[in-house]
Parts: structure tokens; C-alpha cells; sequence
């Protein structure tokens, strides 16, 4: 499976229709392995569970079973909607995540908050969700719910596991493309310069040169992008091209800007000797 632009956008219209088909249905009775790898140590007789699967997500409802009292429900994927803002914010933690709700209090002063975990930091999210009569029934109700296992300790559910491992590779390539383009600008720059030391050029002339190379490196790998299709641009993309250039411009202009402050500096010290040259 590869992650191209035309992919993201196609499986982020498909999470869009499906959270819209799936917007005000609980779905259906969760199948008993499904639910025994939800749960993991938390009794099944705690909630009653219902789930919406979609083509790259799910939406878990649960219904608290006495003693408890409310529902809790979670999305996981790579799209939740807005968070829509609550009365309140409050901070709090479920099971190994903080978390920050948003939270409005109704007439009848039952509860309902809501929040969204960044699951693996790569691509899964969960948007949570929680309502119950009274603070002290919803701080039960987390408190179970943030026993499950993709909450106490952060654990992929095998649905998406296969998207998990292949974010996980994309996030390497990124890497090593950063590395490799970065490393090959600076050596190119820094070879550039060592010839301009040779040549005795000024420390402020040799710093324009290297913000002068890091530019045309930026340029040709622009045009070598541009001359590949869309095999370039692909494995650019994966790099986040805007924050790879964005990088070298930051040291360029830098250097530049280090090298305009040489070059004053001794415009303003060459102006300083013919004065005082003149008066004497």
C-alpha cells in the first residue's frame, strides 16, 4: 500500500462519507473476538457495545450497565471531525494519554465532554467521547473506559495495523530523504566554500557564495522534480518538500544575512580609515 497525494485524498473522501452515513447510528452488536481485544481486563458487563465500521475507520458506543450510569464512545481513524467547543475546557488524563475536553454542563446538569488522543503519532487518532448524570458517575465512567487497552497502554488494534506499519515507513523514508538532501546541500556549499578560502575570498563574500549554492541546489532539485513527474514528486512529498526547503532557505538566508552584516562592517570600518586619513 502506498500513500500517494491522490491516495490521502481519495481515503480522506471515504472517511468523509463514511463518518456521514455513520453521523446518529450506533451500528451494530460488536462480534465477541472484536470485543474481547477491545476490552482486554475491563468486564464486558460494563457496557454494552456497539460499532460502526467504516473503509478506514471505526465508532465504538458504549452503554454503562448499573451501577454505572451514561455512555462513552470513541472514533478511531485518521480523520475525526472538529472538535465542536464545549462550555469549559478541562485537563485530565485517560488511561496513558492527557487529554483536554471540552465540556458543557445542561439543564439538567448531566455532563457531556468530549476530546481527541493522538493514538501512535503518526496517523491513528481517537475522538472521545463521554455523557453522563453527574461529575462523580463520568469520572467512573473514564476511569473504566481508560482501562481499554488502546487507552491504558496505547496498543494498535489489528484493524489498523497495516496502515500503522506503512505510516511508520513513510515517517523512515522521510527521514532518510531529509538526511540525504540536507547533507548533500551542505556538502556542496561547504566544498564551494573551501575553494572560495583558497582563493582568499572574504569571510562575507564566501558567506554569500554558501547562501548563493544552498539557493541553486534549491533550484535544481526544483527542476530535476520537475523533469521526474510524478516519481519525483512522490518521494518529495514524502519528505514534506515545503519543510525541507523551507530549511535550506532558513540556513541560506541566514548566511546571507550574516554575510550583508560582514560586508557593512567593513564598508563602515573602510569609510572610518579614509575620515580619519583625511583629517590627519
Amino acid at each position: 500500500m502506498r500513500f500517494t497525494p491522490r491516495f490521502t485524498i481519495v481515503l480522506l473522501a471515504l472517511a468523509i462519507i463514511g463518518l456521514s452515513s455513520a453521523s446518529g447510528q450506533d451500528g451494530k452488536p460488536v462480534p465477541e473476538k472484536e470485543l474481547s481485544a477491545l476490552l482486554g481486563p475491563v468486564p464486558a458487563e460494563q457496557f454494552t457495545w456497539r460499532v460502526v465500521h467504516g473503509p478506514d475507520f471505526e465508532v465504538y458506543h458504549g452503554k454503562a450497565n448499573a451501577p454505572l450510569s451514561g455512555s462513552v464512545g470513541f472514533y478511531l481513524g485518521g480523520f475525526p471531525q472538529k472538535l465542536p467547543p464545549g462550555q469549559s475546557t478541562v485537563k485530565s488524563r485517560l488511561g496513558r494519554f492527557s487529554m483536554k475536553w471540552q465540556r458543557t454542563v445542561e439543564s439538567d446538569s448531566s455532563i457531556t465532554q468530549e476530546g481527541i488522543i493522538e493514538v501512535d503519532g503518526l496517523w491513528l487518532k481517537a475522538d472521545v467521547w463521554a455523557n453522563a448524570p453527574n461529575e462523580n458517575q463520568l469520572n467512573d465512567l473514564l476511569s473504566v473506559l481508560g482501562r481499554l487497552p488502546i487507552f491504558a497502554s496505547g496498543r494498535i488494534p489489528e484493524s489498523f495495523a497495516e496502515i500503522h506499519d506503512e505510516m511508520a515507513r513513510e515517517q523512515q523514508i522521510q527521514r532518510l530523504i531529509w538526511i540525504c538532501w540536507s547533507a548533500l546541500t551542505l556538502a556542496v556549499a561547504w566544498i564551494v566554500d573551501q575553494y572560495c578560502r583558497r582563493c582568499q575570498f572574504s569571510a562575507a563574500s564566501r558567506l554569500m557564495i554558501f547562501a548563493a549554492v544552498i539557493t541553486l541546489v534549491i533550484g535544481v532539485t526544483i527542476a530535476v522534480i520537475g523533469l521526474s513527474g510524478d516519481f519525483g514528486m512522490l518521494w518529495f512529498h514524502r519528505a514534506n518538500m515545503r519543510l525541507l526547503f523551507g530549511a535550506a532557505v532558513a540556513v541560506g538566508g541566514l548566511a546571507l544575512l550574516l554575510g550583508s552584516g560582514l560586508f557593512l562592517v567593513r564598508l563602515f570600518r573602510a569609510a572610518n580609515k579614509r575620515r580619519r586619513f583625511t583629517v590627519a
